[in-house]
């Protein structure tokens, strides 16, 4: 993209999109508690990412900064006639956890 864009992508143009996607957090409509990426993370983990969903697909993606280093996590699930998209969060939630886990955890 840069050689495509010159110019377009600039440290500081990177530092505020990581930072916009810092500052949003889906919450299950019924308690508040974070979902998929977030709520596999310690409280107080910065993440940046990006979630969607549709009928049969669900899917996170974000990096996440640790005093270890940060990584980046990328989770798609899909299933025919889903349904409610809240079911996804426990599995994304215990992939997250075993990734920072192995990441960022001191050894």
């Amino acid at each position: 993209l840069t050689v495509a864009y010159p110019g377009a992508f600039t440290s500081q143009k990177c530092t505020q999109l990581l930072d916009l996607l810092s500052q949003g957090t889906l919450t299950d409509p019924n308690g508040g508690a974070p979902m998929f990426i977030r709520a596999g993370l310690p409280a107080g983990t910065r993440v940046a990412n990006k979630w969607g969903w549709d009928k049969e697909t669900r899917a996170n993606a974000g990096i996440v900064f640790t005093s270890n280093g940060d990584f980046v996590l990328v989770i798609l699930l899909r299933q025919a006639n889903w349904g409610d998209w809240q079911r996804a969060s426990p599995t994304m939630a215990d992939v997250t956890k075993a990734t920072y886990n192995y990441f960022a955890l001191p050894r």
